[in-house]
C-alpha cells in the first residue's frame, strides 16, 4: 500500500468499506513505447519554445511576446505534475480513482460491473493493471500501476 495513496482515498471510503490496495502512477522519468515519436517532437518543440523565450526576452520584445512561450514550455512538465496528484485505490467491491490539479476529480468503478481485469506484469513485479477494454482499441482506458 502507498501511504500518501491510502491517506488521501481513506476518506472516499464508504461506511463498511475496506481499503485493500493502494498506488500512484510510476514518478520521474517515464519511458512508454509512444515516446520513441514523442520524444523527438518533444525535443523539436521544447528547442523551439525555449528559443523563442530566449530571443523575445533578448530581443527586448513586448511582455505580450515574451509570455507568448511559457505555457509551451509548461505543458511539458504537465504530466509529471498531474501524475503526483493521481492515487489508486482497491475496495472489495470498487476501484477508486481520484486526479487533478486545480480541478480534482474521483471515479469509481464497480469491479461486478467491469468485464475484465487484466494484469501485465513485468520481470521485476511492477506492471499494469487493466480494468475494462475499449472497444475501439482493444485495450484498457483506466490503469493503475501493479506492484510487488
Amino acid at each position: 500500500m502507498n501511504p500518501q495513496a491510502q491517506q488521501t482515498l481513506l476518506p472516499l471510503l464508504r461506511p463498511h468499506e475496506h481499503l485493500l490496495w493502494s498506488g500512484m502512477p510510476g514518478q520521474g522519468f517515464l519511458l512508454k513505447p509512444s515516446d520513441a515519436t514523442l520524444i523527438p517532437f518533444s525535443l523539436v518543440w521544447s528547442g523551439i519554445a525555449i528559443h523563442w523565450e530566449y530571443y523575445a526576452i533578448e530581443q527586448g520584445t513586448p511582455l505580450f511576446f515574451r509570455l507568448w512561450g511559457v505555457p509551451f514550455i509548461l505543458f511539458g512538465i504537465y504530466d509529471r505534475w498531474l501524475r503526483q496528484e493521481t492515487y489508486y485505490g482497491v475496495t472489495e467491491s470498487r476501484i477508486i480513482i481520484q486526479s487533478g490539479i486545480f480541478n480534482v476529480s474521483t471515479d469509481s468503478l464497480d469491479l461486478a460491473n467491469l468485464p475484465e481485469i487484466i494484469l501485465t506484469r513485468r520481470g521485476d513485479g511492477r506492471g499494469t493493471i487493466s480494468f475494462g477494454r475499449d472497444k475501439q482499441v482493444g485495450r484498457s482506458t483506466v490503469r493503475a500501476p501493479a506492484s510487488k
